[in-house]
């Protein structure tokens, strides 16, 4: 579990900004699902977003991620503020 959302400046007020992203992979190279995090890591450590939630599922006849994957993905948001949810895959469903 992350810690207190910090405030953020929005204008001349200051206040929470959370990001809340739902993404499902469908053939999507895993280069872009990295770029997705970090780019949105990059923004809250710039001050711009007091937090970030993103829920992965993956629904490719192949999986886009592994359980390796997954995990060094979880670590590296966590590592940068973000709480990262895998959701249902297609292999759970078989």
């Amino acid at each position: 579990m992350l810690g207190p959302n910090p405030p953020v400046n929005v204008g001349s007020v200051r206040t929470t900004v959370t990001l809340r992203v739902q993404v499902v992979l469908l053939l999507t190279p895993l280069a872009q699902v990295w770029r997705l995090t970090n780019g949105q890591r990059r923004a809250k450590e710039a001050g711009f977003l007091s937090r970030v939630d993103i829920a992965l599922g993956d629904y490719s006849a192949r999986l886009v991620m592994g359980g390796r994957d997954v995990e060094r993905l979880r670590k590296r948001a966590l590592d940068g503020g973000i709480d990262l949810v895998r959701g249902r895959s297609q292999a759970d469903r078989r």
